[in-house]
């Protein structure tokens, strides 16, 4: 899938959700950017601090609501595995 047309398919289904406030819209972007930079690969397997440094989150829970909330509405498939091992 081309970046450009991951980014705009977001903003098109965000664009009626009163749910989705800055912070989703951060880590949405985030979670894309962490993609680009391992080129890609998919699934991906995350680090919170990395995307709450990304995403501009300082606080734990808040990361953890806001990333629960995109999988709850659609817009991720989150899998909490604790720790990642290639």
């Amino acid at each position: 899938m081309h970046l450009t047309s991951v980014f705009s398919d977001f903003f098109i289904s965000i664009r009626e959700d009163p749910r989705i406030g800055p912070l989703h819209i951060s880590l949405f972007m985030a979670i894309i950017q962490y993609w680009h930079e391992n080129n890609y690969v998919s699934p991906i397997c995350v680090f919170r601090k990395e995307l709450m440094r990304i995403a501009k989150i300082s606080g734990v829970a808040t990361y953890h609501r806001i990333m629960n909330q995109l999988h709850e509405y659609g817009y991720i498939k989150y899998i909490e595995l604790g720790s990642c091992f290639a």
